[in-house]
């Protein structure tokens, strides 16, 4: 077991939110935040290659996410279940939300939704371990679907399972629509109708949280994370971070130094 008094911990201050990061154990981070939203904000997320499990209280009106061209509200006690590889698409109110999120690399069981899920209620205790929080998945009860999607496409999911596994490769999207023997403007149309978000804005967003992870659960530095990500430009990857995260990389890397500590 471990003691809280061991438990590292870290915060990072960014322009739009707080977080207070403890480290549990190698691969595995609890945070809590505090997100101040200056007016209504939609906002696409794009998972890595981690899972997450973020836990809220919703009040009325405050978060939703939108999928089949309809906003769900989300509202009252929920742990919203995220595997790797996952499309979120969230709406968000004015104000402050207040939130908290599990995040590691470990490898996920079969029985657990494959798709990101909300599921109701909030676990009683803090997780020291992620076998711990998988038996929270596998026991809460099912509220809704959270993946976004728009439209069912067949091209655009054989498309997102090649940028899944190839995200980080130098490929060019004419490779991929060649290897589809489709044409670029058709794949990323039916991308796009399928997604809501274009083909090139997806891969550069997932790039990035898998960069975050790579900071923060690896301890990569700025120009590795970046590299290993799939960018060759340091100052487009410090762009496309600042303009994702609202911070600067080196925020989370530090991070993940003082954790270590």
């Amino acid at each position: 077991m471990v003691k809280k008094s061991t438990i590292a911990q870290f915060k990072l201050s960014a322009s739009s939110y707080v977080s207070d990061y403890q480290l549990i154990s190698d691969d595995f981070i609890y945070f809590d935040r505090k997100h101040s939203f200056s007016g209504p904000t939609a906002d696409l997320d794009v998972f890595g290659r981690f899972w997450c499990l973020a836990i809220c209280d919703f009040v009325p009106g405050q978060a939703g996410v939108h999928r089949l061209g309809e906003t769900t509200p989300l509202c009252g006690p929920h742990s919203l279940w995220i595997p790797p590889l996952s499309l979120v698409d969230w709406r968000l109110g004015a104000g402050q939300l207040v939130w908290s999120s599990y995040l590691s690399t470990a490898a996920v069981p079969s029985d657990l939704p494959k798709q990101p899920t909300a599921l109701f209620g909030i676990p009683p205790k803090r997780f020291e371990t992620p076998t711990e929080l998988f038996a929270h998945v596998r026991g809460a009860s099912f509220d809704c679907s959270i993946d976004k999607i728009e439209q069912s496409n067949p091209l655009a999911l054989r498309l997102k399972e090649k940028i899944d596994r190839d995200f980080s490769s130098n490929k060019s999207f004419q490779d991929f629509a060649d290897e589809l023997r489709v044409s670029h403007s058709a794949m990323t149309r039916a991308f796009r109708r399928c997604f809501d978000i274009s083909p090139i804005a997806y891969r550069n967003k997932m790039r990035i949280f898998e960069a975050m992870s790579l900071l923060l659960l690896k301890g990569e530095r700025s120009t590795e994370a970046c590299f290993d990500v799939g960018f060759v430009d340091i100052s487009r990857f410090n762009k496309q971070f600042r303009k994702q995260m609202k911070s600067v990389p080196s925020q989370y890397n530090s991070c993940k130094k003082s954790l270590d500590r």
